[in-house]
Formats: C-alpha cells, structure tokens, sequence
C-alpha cells in the first residue's frame, strides 16, 4: 500500500495502521516517520494483577525461569487464563456448595457463568476489566503508539515505537509532523499564498 502511494505521489508523514505495533514496523520505521497504531498492550504499561506489576515484569520472570523473554502473546496468554481465574473467584465466591463441574455442562450453569462475566470486575496486566451493555471490555482505551526518532528529535538515531494512549500510561505525546510548516514567532503571521 505504502509503495503504491509513494508510485502516484503521495509521501505520508504519519499514517494509522494496526502493524505499527508489529515486527514489520520495527523492520521498516524509516518507511513511514512518526507510524502511528493501536493495539491492546505496550511494554511500559504498570497495569498490574495479584501476581506481577507489569506486563514486563512477567516477561523479565519468564525470561529468568524458562530461559526465554516472551513477547506480547505470553502477556496475552496469561492474562486470559488469569482473568477467566478471577471470574470462576468471583462466581463462586459466596456459594458453600458450588458446583462447577455441573455448571461448565449445563445450559443453566453456563447461563449463570455468563451472567457473572457481564458484571465482573477485574485488574489484569492489559488494564482493568469490565464489560459495558454490549459485551465489549470498557475498562481503558487502547495501547496507541507512535514510532518516534530516539532522542525525542533526532531521526538520525532512528525510531522507537512509543505508548502515546491511554494518557495515564503514555510516556510521550502524539507528534504530528508539518513537513510544509514555516517558522511563525509571536506577532507575526504566515501568508496563504506562501503554503499554498
């Protein structure tokens, strides 16, 4: 797509494209400065669980107890398990007699399995969990994030994928880069006819 583009013309200074957050981005961050996307975890979020306070500190005990570091899916692996854990907690939390195996083979016990997801309550390394009207996880905004030239203006050093959302995890702000802009101090002005 990028190629395609650049073919008929069009050089982007930033794009919003969901393989920012992937391998290939950080193969090709010259390809497209300041490549902006989203996804559902970044690496210096401090979301934490009963277990880790971060999603890195997982993977830093990984790395020490298995002998290998893991990426985003391990995160993602543990916090499903974790978070289905924690809804089983919550389910039978007050229940002398619980009978799970009975409610996992149940149209009824799946039915009250279900009901109790919809108002669960829960922190997990991607942020807190909880389910609005439509079943859909309202618990934080997505991991957006922006390739950025390290040193914060040095492009020469090459680019880093920074967490710009959700603000209170963001350890740097958006930069939208204006290639044609002039300089314009205080008490000035730039005439149209010079940008057009």
């Amino acid at each position: 797509l990028i190629q395609r583009w650049r073919e008929n013309g069009c050089i982007p200074n930033v794009i919003w494209m969901t393989p920012s957050t992937w391998g290939w981005a950080d193969r090709n961050a010259d390809v497209v400065p300041f490549f902006q996307g989203g996804g559902q975890w970044h690496e210096v979020f401090d979301y934490s669980d009963d277990f880790f306070q971060s999603g890195k500190q997982l993977l830093e005990f990984n790395l020490q107890k298995f002998g290998y570091m893991g990426a985003y899916d391990m995160v993602v692996g543990y916090s499903i398990a974790i978070l289905f854990a924690q809804h089983l907690v919550s389910s039978y939390r007050i229940s002398d007699f619980p009978l799970v195996a009975e409610d996992f083979t149940s149209e009824t016990g799946y039915e009250k399995l279900r009901r109790d997801m919809l108002v669960l309550n829960a922190n997990t390394l991607f942020g807190p969990f909880s389910l609005n009207e439509y079943q859909r996880n309202v618990g934080r905004g997505a991991a957006g994030t922006q390739w950025q030239p390290k040193g914060h203006s040095n492009a020469s050093l090459g680019y880093e994928n920074k967490c710009i959302s959700p603000f209170t995890q963001a350890e740097a702000a958006t930069i939208v880069p204006a290639s044609a802009a002039l300089h314009c101090p205080a008490g000035s002005f730039i005439s149209y006819n010079l940008i057009q």
